[in-house]
């Protein structure tokens, strides 16, 4: 029967003691000489045969060796990857370690079970085994060994979380920092914290406590203080930052102070709290002082002071004066707050009536008399600036502060200069008076000149500010009618920007006052002007008057009047509905010139023509000047068709005519067409003088008057004959300039 080898299992090797013991050899029997041949034979077969067998044996055995080390090697890669693969077991961490765990072992021994049913026989089965569960009691102490690991890890990461939600929830709770309660313990009695915040901060520290413990540090050790201390300096740093935020530096400075004393904090932390602190009062105070000099004249900040009144109310002053304190009357039931951080020193009532003193974390001592309320502090409590201690009652409560002993008016608790007599203090009106208030008030030097600084800097942007409004001011009266104009708003403005105003508005007017008249010249009376004289500027109403009182001023309307309807439907019909009512200071602008275009053209073929013009050949006219267009170009490329006849003399300078693909400029069109007109004219003239001359020498005795020549329409000069006059120029030019070249051609001359 086949045997495990020695080679696949590893053998104990021979030391000291454990060597194969020595046997003497046995003794040789008496030999059978009378068949030795035949036995010769026999030995011979059997050693024939055994040879036989161990070579068979042999075989059997390599490859029984051969499957269990293949085995093995399939074992091993499929463990590697359970265990060190890209989603192996060895990298995983914390919860996902401690749930896969028995999967993952039971995944090894499954592994090692499947791979032993697939070999041929028990031989290779039992070497396989053997292999396999020295390699698998290794890979389970690995398993084992990460998941103690990543348990631990866990605990800690979990601990971590935990503290850090519960410092969160202290900081939430801030303003509770102060609650506690009293303990009996063997008959003395002991304030224990109590409330919210130090609940929440007694879970925070339990759990980093067991972060400790877990690490293997001891409860007393320097490392679980440092654990502890780092927890109290997270809580220290949210309670700062919320109270920096709600404005009371000086009582995070206070908090931050007493936690350093209490040993809570490390160096490194309290120092940065400390210097953010120091860097908000540097940044915010000045600013709020001179804020409080220009509105009451004394050099108020609650930033550096850190104290607020105890309730909201009308303030009265006894007749000895502040220094003996204030009335603060209130309704009845307002609460009566506490003013600043500090400890309930006493709590007195008599016939239903509560005083209460109060020992300020600066040492400042307050006491508030009359109130309603004795049962909501005691002596020995502490509490923060805002918390509730009292009520009103109907009459008014009194208000006592004294500082270092003395007496001040509970109002200078936040002045720079606490002796400062407050009935007399008063708003400054100038820069000047304001920084002579902050010289007498601001002891310390470096606040002194950062106030200084910011008064200037408020006086600035307040003069900014009042330049900004007063302009408005001003844009909005311009922006309004004369006869609308709000008599408060116009009378803030300066008598020169009065009438300045009053010169714009009539100026605007004026054009308002032109495009009326065009569209219904009727109008224009000595009682219309009138009556719109305030409206108008003088030079107008000058002018409006003299045509009035002209000789020729109705033939003047009559002859150069048209249709206004006549007017519209053809500006309707073209695209300029714009012009019909404008609304604009472009459009009212145009429709002026264009219909001052219209009557000019009207006006000078009536007198050419020496007749007044029927309404249909008035109609022709301004069909032909609001046909007339050119091109204008702008800024962005766009182009825009405008009639030529209510353009200004800037935009004609940048218009031009279109023709053929061939683009005129307006001004070179217009020089044309007035050259050629002014050759056809001189040649007409030429033919009349002609005329006149040949009647003359007919009949010498008849004066013979000579003609006054015109061209008429039909007889002008043409689009046609302008495009072949540029064409024509155009070329010239180009020549010139060929034969202002170098080796241009000799003897050719255009």
């Amino acid at each position: 029967m086949p045997t495990v080898p020695s080679s696949f299992v590893p053998q104990v090797d021979m030391q000291d003691g454990n060597t194969v013991p020595l046997q003497a050899p046995g003794v040789e029997p008496v030999r059978n000489l009378a068949a030795d041949q035949q036995v010769q034979l026999g030995e011979a077969m059997t050693r024939a045969g055994n040879v036989a067998w161990n070579v068979g044996s042999n075989i059997q055995d390599a490859i029984d060796e051969a499957g269990a080390k293949a085995a093995d090697v399939q074992f091993l890669q499929s463990t590697q990857q359970l265990l060190n693969g890209q989603n192996g077991y060895m990298n995983m961490q914390g919860v996902d370690a401690e749930s896969n765990f028995q999967a993952v072992n039971d995944a090894m021994i499954q592994s090692a079970s499947g791979i032993a049913d697939g070999l041929k026989n028990n031989t290779q089965k039992q070497m396989f085994k053997q292999a396999a569960s020295r390699n698998l009691l290794a890979f389970q102490g690995q398993i084992l060994n990460h998941r103690n690991k990543q348990v631990q890890v866990l605990a800690i990461t979990s601990a971590e979380a935990r503290t850090n939600e519960y410092v969160g929830l202290a900081v939430n709770d801030y303003n509770k920092r102060n609650q506690t309660a009293d303990v009996v313990v063997n008959g003395v009695t002991t304030k224990i914290p109590v409330g919210s915040f130090n609940a929440n901060v007694g879970v925070a520290m339990a759990e980093v406590r067991e972060i400790g413990r877990l690490q293997g540090f001891a409860e007393n050790s320097a490392q679980m203080k440092q654990l502890e201390t780092k927890v109290w300096s997270q809580v220290a740093t949210g309670v700062t930052n919320r109270l920096m935020i709600d404005g009371k530096l000086q009582s995070a400075m206070n908090y931050v102070k007493e936690q350093n004393k209490a040993g809570h904090l490390d160096t490194n932390t309290a120092d940065s709290l400390l210097k953010s602190i120091d860097a908000n009062i540097d940044r915010i105070a000045p600013t709020e002082i001179a804020s409080n000099i220009w509105s009451t004249g004394v050099a108020d900040s609650q930033t550096t002071g850190g104290f607020q009144m105890p309730m909201v109310g009308a303030i009265t002053i006894p007749e000895g004066g502040a220094k003996n304190g204030v009335y603060i009357d209130a309704a009845p039931g307002t609460d009566v707050l506490s003013p600043f951080d500090g400890m309930v020193e006493s709590v007195t009532t008599t016939d239903g009536v509560t005083d209460i003193v109060m020992v300020m974390d600066d040492g400042v001592k307050i006491k508030m008399s009359g109130l309603a309320s004795a049962d909501m502090v005691e002596a020995g409590q502490r509490l923060v600036t805002g918390e509730p201690l009292s009520t009103a009652r109907e009459e008014p409560m009194q208000y006592q502060a004294e500082k270092n002993g003395k007496p001040i008016d509970p109002r200078n608790l936040n002045s720079q200069n606490p002796n400062i007599n407050r009935e007399n203090a008063k708003p400054p009106e100038t820069e000047q008076e304001a920084l002579k208030i902050a010289t007498e008030q601001i002891p310390d030097p470096t606040m002194r000149a950062r106030a200084k600084a910011s008064i200037i800097e408020q006086n600035e942007q307040q003069q900014a500010y009042a330049k900004e409004q007063y302009m408005q001011i001003y844009n909005s009266v311009i922006d309004m009618n004369v006869a609308e104009i709000n008599p408060i708003l116009f009378g803030r403005l300066s008598p020169k920007d009065q009438q300045f105003a009053l010169k714009e508005q009539r100026e605007r007017n004026d054009l308002d006052f032109e495009v009326q008249l065009a569209e219904n010249p009727e109008i224009l009376t000595k009682e219309w002007v009138f009556e719109n004289r305030e409206l108008m500027t003088k030079k107008t109403r000058a002018d409006l008057l003299e045509k009035i009182d002209s000789k020729d001023f109705a033939l003047t309307q009559a002859e150069a009047s048209f249709d206004r309807g006549v007017l519209e439907v053809e500006l309707i019909n073209n695209g300029l509905s714009n012009l019909v009512n404008p609304k604009s200071e472009e459009d009212k602008q145009s429709f002026l010139i264009l219909q001052q275009t219209i009557k000019n053209a009207i006006y000078q073929k009536q007198v050419s023509q020496k007749t007044i013009l029927s309404p249909l050949e008035k109609r022709e006219v301004i069909e032909r000047i609001i046909l007339d267009r050119a091109s204008i170009g702008d800024a962005f490329g766009d182009t825009a068709n405008v009639v030529v006849g209510s353009m200004t003399e800037e935009k004609r300078t940048t218009a031009y005519y279109t023709m053929n693909g061939v683009e005129i400029p307006l001004s070179v069109y217009r020089d044309y067409e007035r050259r050629g007109n002014a050759t056809l004219l001189q040649r007409k003239q030429d033919i009349a003088q002609a005329e006149l001359e040949l009647k003359q020498k007919e009949n010498p005795d008849i004066k013979v008057k000579a003609t006054k020549v015109r061209l008429d329409e039909d007889e002008k000069m043409t689009q046609e004959e302008i495009m072949r006059w540029y064409n024509l120029e155009t070329e010239k030019t180009k020549v010139k300039k060929q034969l202002s070249k170098p080796n241009r051609m000799p003897g050719f001359e255009i």
